[in-house]
């Protein structure tokens, strides 16, 4: 499955920093990326958030990792969807790893 999405609420998976005020919709973004429903619980979760980072830099590798020192975290927000535009693709990680595709 693909879906798009505000770049802000990829890059809040990948920073680890809640860029736009949609937590519901980032959990899940993590959830399609992962393959299966993540209770908010496992955001607690270093090693699985670990994985859906990865995961989730496979499909973007240039998306930020955290917020550089010197920048505000709206800087980071305004900076992805100047990159990226309004909306950014995401595809479950079976998708991404089938060699048929």
């Amino acid at each position: 499955m693909v879906k798009k999405y505000d770049p802000a609420i990829v890059a809040s998976i990948t920073t680890g920093v809640l860029l736009a005020a949609d937590f519901p919709t980032m959990a899940s973004a993590a959830s399609l990326v992962y393959g299966r429903p993540i209770f908010t619980h496992e955001f607690a979760s270093r090693g699985l958030v670990d994985e859906i980072v990865q995961q989730v830099l496979a499909q973007h590798p240039d998306m930020p990792t955290g917020i550089p020192e010197g920048q505000t975290w709206q800087q980071v927000r305004d900076d992805v969807r100047a990159r990226y535009g309004e909306t950014i693709t995401l595809m479950t990680h079976s998708e991404t790893t089938d060699p048929a595709r």
